[in-house]
């Protein structure tokens, strides 16, 4: 709701295919957003919907959980040491 152009917006999802988050995704590529995808390289949509989809080889839920916690990390870290 809150979504402007320019904004980022980051869509986890470890099927690829959860209903909010590619409903998000859409809104926010609609409201001009910034978008980076968390998911399965192995299938789902969410992969295409993002401007930049990082994808995790794996269907193991607990693999995904793991790469998708050292992502998020890495994308904060970016943005702290950009300033």
């Amino acid at each position: 709701n809150f979504a402007r152009a320019g904004d980022l917006v980051i869509g986890i999802s470890g099927s690829g295919n959860s209903e909010n988050v590619l409903r998000a995704m859409r809104y926010a590529n609609e409201t001009g957003c910034r978008t980076i995808a968390l998911t399965t390289a192995e299938a789902g949509q969410l992969k295409d919907l993002a401007a930049l989809p990082l994808l995790v080889p794996s269907s193991h839920m607990g693999r995904l959980e793991d790469c998708f916690f050292v992502l998020t990390h890495v994308l904060c870290y970016a943005f702290i040491e950009r300033g």
